[in-house]
């Protein structure tokens, strides 16, 4: 046997040993891969206007010349990394032949898919690290199936992405901090270690969160004093200078964009924090968050904070993830504005926890058989309540039709002028849906007859929510009789809180 062949036969045994050791992991990672493609391809709709105004529309803008820009993008208080990204996606979507704006967004949430598996990955080695092989495999297989994060990995906003390098940075420094053993000494006399240079990614990693989404970036703070409490000095200044690296790189990418360095992050943190501005978005009370997770989880959230209370114990794996999450939530509780995707981040934390008390719950039960069958049980409960939550209670499409009445509207020769009356300004699609550059109006119900005369000599489509319309009825069809509109087209919706009937008028030229 010649040398070559008995050196390619022992890399076969050795793939086969380590498929048979790994095919469960492997497994959960191809299933996630595949279940985040279907989303990116499927998912469609917005579930907050941030999906719309603070990508798509400054993306589209950027390549045909016309949308709808928010204040963030006119005073300068958004990066313009993000925008970027997608305008470079949607130039690829376009080349390719993509011309519907459904169509070209299926490249940007395929992009947030990818990275969010990410997160997939690391809850694997996490897990392992912290706990167990099987803990890992539970924390990963969780967030591979759990709806609520295939959910958010597809959404067309920064927060998809900077949760990833969250949760990757918290996995980097905890390696980073945890002592070598006893046969490493001559390694560790080197000057770029192991745990130099996953401290240094570490570091990477807080800064492209911070990039991707200003906030996120207070994890640096507590894994900061993790690493002074260990004395690792060196990984200290290893971590630090990789953060400071990529605030530059983003100041330089302000000073590009913005005229000044840093000037996104500044007018972000004077109107959010200093000015109070994130309150004028709305104001929520102390314990709001609490009550969000359980919306979000509703009778499921019972069995995940059970087992995040199993595995409460006084070590220091416990104290770590504990105390990021702790202080990760007491920031934004202080904040007065808060919303779910807000705390996202610390969910891939607490995944962990309950991870690990999914592991040592049935432990004092001796017969294996029933064990596994506890296990089991769990399993399969979890993934049909994701499940249902995925295809009934919630919707993976949400406002939907809203952005399918923008599209045919956009698609009809004669518009001239197109009103949306359905909530805050920067609540419905913009003119990436439509497109076509048309007078955009957004505004109240009480808008409407202002509108009909103001516009009596253009051919205006008035987009309302159903519910909107039936609670001003008569209001409305009183000023319609008069101003000769007439409703053009509905758009039935597939649920009640997520993405309910949208319904279109027209009002021709007088």
């Amino acid at each position: 046997m010649s040398e070559e062949l008995f050196i390619g036969l022992k890399r076969s045994e050795k793939f086969k040993e380590f498929l048979r050791r790994n095919w469960i992991i492997i497994l959960i990672w191809f299933v996630a891969l595949v279940i985040r493609i279907l989303a990116a391809v499927f998912s469609k709709g917005y579930i907050h206007p941030d999906e719309q105004y603070q990508s798509i529309e400054v993306a589209y803008n950027e390549i045909f010349g016309f949308g709808k820009l928010p204040w963030e993008f006119i005073e300068g208080a958004r990066s313009w990394l993000y925008p970027y990204i997608v305008v470079v996606i949607f130039k690829i979507m376009i080349y390719f032949g993509a011309t519907n704006i459904e169509t070209i967004l299926i490249g940007v949430r395929l992009f947030s898919g990818l990275m969010s598996m990410i997160t997939v990955i690391v809850a694997y080695y996490f897990g392992k690290k912290l706990y167990s092989k099987f803990v890992g495999i539970i924390a990963s297989g969780f967030v591979a199936i759990w709806f609520d994060f295939i959910f958010w990995s597809t959404r067309t906003m920064t927060d998809s992405i900077a949760m990833n390098f969250f949760f990757l940075a918290a996995y980097l420094v905890y390696c980073s901090i945890q002592k070598g053993n006893k046969n490493s000494n001559k390694i560790e006399r080197k000057f770029f270690t192991k745990k130099i240079l996953q401290s240094f990614f570490a570091g990477i990693s807080v800064g492209l969160a911070f990039m991707f989404k200003f906030p996120v970036a207070a994890i640096g703070l507590p894994l900061f004093i993790w690493i002074i409490v260990h004395k690792k000095w060196k990984e200290l200044a290893f971590f630090t200078g990789s953060i400071i690296l990529l605030v530059i790189v983003q100041g330089l990418i302000d000073l590009a964009t913005w005229g000044s360095f840093l000037h996104s992050a500044i007018t972000f943190l004077d109107y959010n924090i200093i000015s109070g501005g994130a309150a004028s978005h709305g104001t929520h009370p102390f314990g709001s968050y609490a009550a969000l997770l359980v919306d979000s989880y509703l009778e499921y959230f019972l069995i995940f904070l059970l087992f995040i209370l199993i595995a409460l114990q006084k070590d220091k794996k416990t104290l770590y993830l504990g105390s990021i999450v702790v202080f990760y939530l007491l920031i934004f509780t202080f904040i007065k504005h808060k919303e779910y995707r807000f705390i996202l981040p610390i969910m891939f934390l607490l995944v962990l926890l309950a991870a690990k008390g999914f592991a040592k719950y049935p432990k004092f039960i001796h017969k294996a058989n029933l064990r596994k069958g506890i296990y089991l049980f769990f399993i399969i409960l979890t993934i049909i309540y994701s499940g249902v939550m995925s295809f009934s209670l919630k919707s993976f499409r949400p406002n939907n039709q809203h952005c399918l009445a923008f599209q045919y509207v956009g698609n009809l020769p004669d518009v001239d002028v197109v009103a949306t009356l359905e909530g805050p300004g920067f609540g419905a699609p913009g003119l990436s849906y439509l497109q076509k550059n048309v007078t955009y109006l957004t505004g109240s119900i009480a808008n409407i007859d202002y509108f009909c005369t103001h516009y009596k000599s253009s051919t205006l489509f008035i987009v309302i929510h159903e519910k909107d319309y039936l609670e001003r009825e008569s209001y409305i069809t009183t000023i319609f009789n008069v101003r000769g509109v007439s409703l053009n087209m509905t758009f039935s919706g597939t649920h009640d809180r997520f993405d309910s009937t949208v319904l279109v008028f027209k009002k021709p030229i007088s």
